[in-house]
C-alpha cells in the first residue's frame, strides 16, 4: 500500500512539473514576441466544390447470359476470361430429350398433312373424311403428349430451382455463422444476390408450371375437338373433315415450332463482343469467403453434367474496351451530382496518377451498406482510358459538382465556431489576434468560403497546439 501511495505521489508531482514547464515555456515565448502560430491570407480565388467517393473499375458494357430452359451441360466451348465475339457458341445443353420431342412433333405434322391430303383428295368420300379426322385426332393426341412432357419438364425445373434456392440460402447462412461475412462483406453481398436470383428462378419456374398445366388443358381440349371431328366425319360430312384436317396441320406446325425453339435454345451464344466470365455459384462464393477454393466445391465450376436453370446467369460478357469507374455515393451527396460533371480518378495500383472521367450514369435505386447506410451507384466513363487500367482496380473519384469563380476563402483550419457563430482570429499590425465574426458559405475538404466579416488580404491564424484567444500576442511560425 505504501509503495502504491508513493507511486501516486510521484505521478502527481510529475504532472505538476509538466504543467509548470509548459507555463514557463508559454511565458518565455510571449516575453520574446508572442506565441508562434501558423497563419494564412484571406484571398479571392476559384473554389471547386467536390464529392469524394470510393469505388472500382467496372465494365462500361456488360451482359448476363442465361439459359432459356433448364437442363444439363453437354459441352462448354469457352474458358473463363476468353475473348469472344457476338454469336460465338459458349455452351451447349444435352438436347437428347428435346431432339426426341422435335422428332415426335415432326412425325405428328407429317401425319396431319397426310390426313389433310387424304381429306382433300377424297372430296365427298366419307371414308376419306374419316381417315383425315382420325389423322387429326392422332396429331392432337401427339400434341397432348408433348404438352404433358412439357408439364413434367416444368415440374422438374421447379424442383431444381427450389434446390438451388435452398443451396443459396444455406451458403448465406454458412457465411453469417462462420464469421466470414465480417472479413469478406463482398462475399456476403454476392451470396445474398444469388439468393435473390434463385428466388426469381423459383417464381419463374412456378409460372412455367402454371403455363404448362394450361397447355395440357388446351391440348386435352384439342383432343376432344378432334374426337368430335372424327364423329362428324363418320356422319359423312367431307367439308368438316377437311376443316378438321387443316386445324390438325396448324396445331402440328405449332408443336414443331415450339420443339425446334427448345432445341435451338440448347445452344447458348455470346450476345455481345467482350470477355466471358463464368458466373460463380453460391457454394463457390461461400468457399472463397472461408478461404477455400471454388474448384473444390461440387457444382462450383461449370463443366459437363452441371445443371443450369433459366433464373441464374451462366456467364457474364464484359466489354473491356469500354471501362468505367463506379463509386458508391452517400444519399446526402447524390442530389448534387449530375451526368456530364467532370471527375478525377486515382487508382490504388498507380500512386500519383490521375485519370479524367465524366459522370455518365446515376443509379435510380439505392443500396444498403453492411453498416446500414444508404448509397447510390454513380458510374463515370474514362475520358481517355489507358491500357494499364484493368477491370476491378480500386480507387477514389473526386467529382466536381460546383465551381465558385471568385470566392473569398481561408483554410478550413482558420474557421472556429461557438454557440452557432462562426469566427476567425485576424492578426493586426502589431501581431495581436482579434476575434472577428464571419459568415461561412460553401465548405470543401480543405477550404471554406467566407461571405462576410473579413476582407481579402487579411492574415488569419490557424488552429494548432496553442489555444488561440482574442488579444493574444503572436508571431508567425516559420516552416
Amino acid at each position: 500500500m505504501a509503495k502504491a501511495n508513493k507511486r501516486r505521489t510521484l505521478i502527481i508531482i510529475a504532472a505538476v512539473v509538466v504543467v509548470l514547464i509548459a507555463a514557463l515555456a508559454a511565458f518565455f515565448l510571449i516575453s520574446r514576441g508572442g506565441v508562434a502560430v501558423e497563419t494564412a491570407e484571406v484571398r479571392t480565388r476559384e473554389l471547386a466544390v467536390t464529392v469524394l467517393a470510393s469505388g472500382s473499375v467496372t465494365a462500361g458494357e456488360s451482359r448476363d447470359v442465361y439459359a432459356e430452359a433448364q437442363g444439363l451441360v453437354k459441352s462448354v466451348e469457352v474458358k473463363d476470361g476468353e475473348n469472344v465475339q457476338t454469336g460465338d457458341i459458349l455452351l451447349t445443353l444435352d438436347d437428347g430429350a428435346l431432339a426426341a420431342q422435335l422428332a415426335q412433333a415432326k412425325s405428328g405434322l407429317a401425319q396431319a398433312k397426310s390426313g389433310l391430303a387424304q381429306a382433300q383428295a377424297a372430296g365427298t368420300t366419307a371414308s376419306s373424311s374419316i381417315a383425315a379426322a382420325e389423322a387429326s385426332l392422332q396429331a392432337a393426341q401427339t400434341g397432348l403428349q408433348a404438352a404433358k412432357d412439357a408439364q413434367a419438364s416444368a415440374k422438374r425445373l421447379l424442383s431444381l430451382s427450389e434446390e438451388v434456392l435452398e443451396n443459396a440460402q444455406a451458403a448465406v447462412k454458412a457465411l453469417e455463422q462462420s464469421g466470414a461475412a465480417a472479413t469478406n462483406p463482398a462475399a456476403l453481398l454476392q451470396a445474398k444476390g444469388a439468393v435473390t436470383q434463385a428466388e426469381a428462378s423459383v417464381e419463374q419456374a412456378k409460372s412455367g408450371v402454371a403455363q404448362a398445366k394450361s397447355g395440357v388443358a388446351q391440348a386435352k381440349g384439342g383432343v376432344a375437338q378432334a374426337k368430335a371431328g372424327v364423329k362428324q366425319a363418320k356422319a359423312a360430312n367431307p367439308n368438316s373433315a377437311v376443316k378438321a384436317a387443316k386445324s390438325g396441320v396448324s396445331a402440328a406446325n405449332q408443336g414443331v415450332s415450339m420443339a425446334q425453339k427448345a432445341v435451338d435454345a440448347a445452344v447458348i451464344t455470346a450476345p455481345i463482343d467482350g470477355t466471358v466470365l463464368f458466373a460463380p455459384s453460391a457454394a463457390a462464393m461461400a468457399a472463397a469467403a472461408q478461404g477455400g477454393s471454388a474448384s473444390d466445391v461440387p457444382g462450383a465450376t461449370l463443366e459437363k453434367g452441371s445443371a443450369v436453370t433459366p433464373g441464374s446467369p451462366v456467364f457474364t460478357i464484359v466489354n473491356s474496351d469500354k471501362l468505367s469507374f463506379t463509386v458508391e455515393v452517400d444519399e446526402a451527396d447524390v442530389p448534387k451530382i449530375e451526368t456530364g460533371q467532370t471527375a478525377t480518378v486515382t487508382l490504388d495500383s498507380f500512386d500519383g496518377e490521375e485519370y479524367k472521367a465524366t459522370v455518365s450514369k446515376i443509379a435510380t435505386k439505392a443500396k444498403t451498406t453492411l453498416t446500414g447506410g444508404t448509397v447510390f451507384e454513380v458510374e463515370m466513363s474514362f475520358d481517355a482510358p489507358e491500357a494499364q487500367i484493368k477491370l476491378g482496380m480500386k480507387g477514389d473519384a473526386t467529382i466536381e459538382i460546383q465551381t465558385l469563380p471568385d470566392a473569398l476563402t481561408v483554410p478550413i483550419e482558420a474557421l472556429f465556431s461557438e454557440g452557432g457563430t462562426d469566427y476567425v482570429f485576424v492578426m493586426d499590425a502589431d501581431n495581436t489576434l482579434q476575434r472577428t465574426d464571419v459568415q461561412a458559405g460553401t465548405t470543401t475538404e480543405t477550404d471554406v468560403e467566407l461571405t462576410g466579416g473579413v476582407e481579402a488580404g487579411k492574415t488569419v491564424a490557424l488552429a494548432g497546439s496553442v489555444q488561440l484567444e482574442s488579444g493574444m500576442k503572436v508571431k508567425v511560425a516559420t516552416k
